[in-house]
């Protein structure tokens, strides 16, 4: 967070001042839009600053050569103290200011080694425009012959396995992974293996992507990424106000996302875990496996708790601190990821599926899983083929 010059860390620097003296100060104005800084100014006695147009940043240190320059958005009239070395440049296009000072004061220009820039936080990586995007549930030995164009495109797959080739080189694509293709890489798909395969597909242009760190790679996604998809396929199926924009943005915070966790290292951070942790996770482990083995019941977290003689303030603890999830969405995710399993193949109708995974009406199912995934149960089966 930006520190202010109304803020505790400002007061070794100097304070805030809205009374002083002017009568018998000198002042200069400057208008400018310069955000490097070459110079520090010092003066040997109070000088004080006032802001006229635009918002401004303070860059100050006591001692250049020993301590580097601190940064406050300066917030209402200044005060600086004697031989504090600063500088103003703008946070906005341009800011107007005027300098007060004694004009006996001794000034000193302080000549930094390295300058120091000041930079808005702006958007680099960007989504620029959504061309299409499609949702596709495709049965066994599905082939796409392939393309190429000039636009970036996204795949998410949803469920089963998606075979791909980029530039001739082959990737699988496992259920919960997507993958990126770049301007002028030729791509095909197909379906592996014996089951249906359901993918999102999104295409797009963009600007400021580092492509050497975002294509020609397989990303695993994230349970935070997983909703932020699910957003974007929500938004996609509402007419509402700004659904559009919120589709764009959900796209933009997904590749970032991505391109985030592949940047950070996490292997390079030795993680000690304690025995209670070990043992929370084994105990966690045993619940997710009794809702995967009890997944045909009408579960419910009360069952879970009894069955496991916990408290429900403890089961939500370790799923929220382990899985970032309640244990009563985990539950309705796996029911309705099981649900789209059996919709693919086939065997059974969607009032057997919603009896068969415990719903207690195919109109509540069918509730749930449109509000999950933002497709009706039978819109999404007619996209099988």
């Amino acid at each position: 967070m930006l520190n202010k010059t109304t803020s505790a860390n400002f007061l070794k620097f100097g304070k805030v001042n809205e009374n002083f003296n002017k009568d018998f100060l000198s002042f200069e104005s400057f208008v400018t839009d310069i955000r490097q800084i070459n110079f520090l100014k010092s003066y040997n006695q109070e000088v004080y600053i006032c802001i006229n147009k635009g918002m401004g940043m303070l860059v100050i240190s006591d001692d250049p050569e020993l301590n580097p320059p601190q940064f406050f958005a300066i917030h209402r009239d200044i005060e600086i103290n004697p031989n504090m070395y600063f500088a103003v440049v703008p946070m906005t296009n341009v800011i107007c200011y005027d300098v007060f000072y004694n004009a006996a004061s001794k000034v000193e220009n302080y000549k930094l080694l390295d300058p120091v820039n000041y930079e808005n936080i702006t958007l680099k990586t960007k989504v620029d425009k959504i061309i299409a995007y499609y949702y596709a549930v495709k049965g066994p030995n599905y082939v796409f012959p392939g393309e190429t164009h000039y636009l970036y495109e996204f795949t998410y797959v949803d469920n089963g396995t998606l075979e791909v080739t980029v530039n001739d080189k082959k990737y699988t694509v496992n259920s919960n992974q997507c993958l990126f293709y770049g301007p002028g890489q030729s791509h095909s798909q197909r379906v592996y293996g014996n089951e249906s395969c359901s993918y999102l597909t999104v295409i797009f242009e963009a600007s400021g992507i580092e492509e050497d760190k975002l294509l020609n790679r397989v990303f695993s996604v994230t349970r935070e990424i997983k909703t932020i998809i699910d957003d974007f396929v929500r938004n996609s199926n509402e007419s509402n106000l700004y659904s559009k924009d919120l589709q764009i943005v959900s796209l933009n915070t997904i590749l970032l996302k991505i391109l985030q966790h592949n940047t950070l290292d996490f292997h390079h951070k030795e993680i000690n875990i304690p025995v209670n942790q070990n043992y929370q996770n084994n105990f966690l482990e045993e619940i997710i496996a009794y809702i995967h083995n009890n997944i045909y019941k009408p579960l419910t977290v009360a069952d879970i708790c009894h069955e496991f003689s916990i408290s429900r303030t403890y089961l939500q603890r370790i799923f929220n601190e382990t899985l970032h999830v309640t244990p009563k969405k985990y539950i309705i995710e796996t029911k309705l990821a099981k649900s789209k399993i059996l919709i693919k193949n086939g065997n059974h109708s969607l009032s057997e599926i919603a009896d068969k995974l415990g719903y207690s009406s195919i109109h509540y199912f069918s509730r749930i899983f449109t509000s999950n995934f933002g497709i009706t149960p039978s819109e999404y089966s007619k996209k099988i083929y």
